[in-house]
């Protein structure tokens, strides 16, 4: 009873306030509470407030005024209130094509708060990466997961990052064995190897189909046909179903004596 009247007067309260006094309003009302009162659903109602607050503001200013009330949180609760909330200012920025340094900025402030919480973990991956969409320069990408995974161990932990990663290496194995630089391409192809045959997270069947018949064409136009048998075989053991190979397969296989 306590909780629901509490929690109807915060309701109430927050009625006559707007934008981010409304957002001031609830994160007083959240901290100050009795530590006895179950706080769950004024929690939903916090992230609410933040949520809408976001959708409406969403400038740097706008943002920079949010911050300061979130930065005091320690608790898990409020914390993940918090991340959910940078979540949003990251696919914000992905949708805006605006990846600033400030969502990653944020996403640190966040880690130094609770470096060993999932959730922040997670989200501070999302924002990581979210900086990479629309960018086409592979090395820069790859160099810049290396420096992270350097200062963050932690994020090779994750899927998402791990086939990102992966997918680099391919990527930049492709395109080097597109424009004849083979030497190059191979050792991007066995960095790419040994590390998928310890471990095989991740959906990457589109890369490997990329790089590997990209290397068959190359070792064909030499010619060098035992290399480009290697790397077809190769690619079809690694993604069967990949279209690219299957064609691949198709042009050269019968050439190649690949069944």
């Amino acid at each position: 009873k306590t909780m629901i009247f509490l929690t109807s007067v915060m309701e109430l309260s927050l009625g006559s306030l707007e934008g981010l006094d409304r957002v001031k309003a609830s994160i007083e009302l959240f901290v100050y509470l009795p530590a006895m009162v179950a706080k769950e659903r004024i929690v939903e109602i916090l992230k609410s407030e933040l949520l809408e607050y976001l959708r409406e503001h969403y400038s740097a200013k706008d943002w920079e005024d949010l911050v300061p009330l979130i930065k005091p949180f320690r608790d898990d609760t409020s914390i993940h209130v918090a991340a959910e909330v940078i979540c949003l200012k990251a696919r914000y920025d992905h949708d805006c094509k605006d990846f600033s340094s400030e969502c990653l900025n944020i996403a640190d402030r966040l880690l130094a708060l609770q470096p060993a919480d999932d959730l922040v973990k997670r989200k501070y991956v999302a924002a990581y990466m979210g900086r990479f969409f629309g960018e086409n320069n592979f090395q820069l990408m790859l160099d810049s997961m290396d420096a992270l995974k350097l200062r963050h161990p932690f994020v090779w932990e994750h899927v998402e990052f791990y086939r990102f990663y992966l997918g680099m290496n391919l990527y930049i194995a492709a395109s080097a064995f597109e424009s004849e630089s083979r030497e190059t391409g191979e050792r991007f192809l066995r960095t790419f190897e040994e590390l998928y045959s310890v471990r095989k997270e991740g959906d990457v069947a589109e890369p490997i189909g990329l790089a590997y018949s990209a290397a068959v064409r190359t070792y064909i136009r030499i010619p060098n046909y035992v290399k480009a048998k290697r790397h077809l075989e190769k690619g079809l053991e690694l993604a069967p179903f990949n279209m690219t190979l299957s064609a691949c397969k198709r042009s050269f296989g019968e050439e190649l004596g690949v069944k």
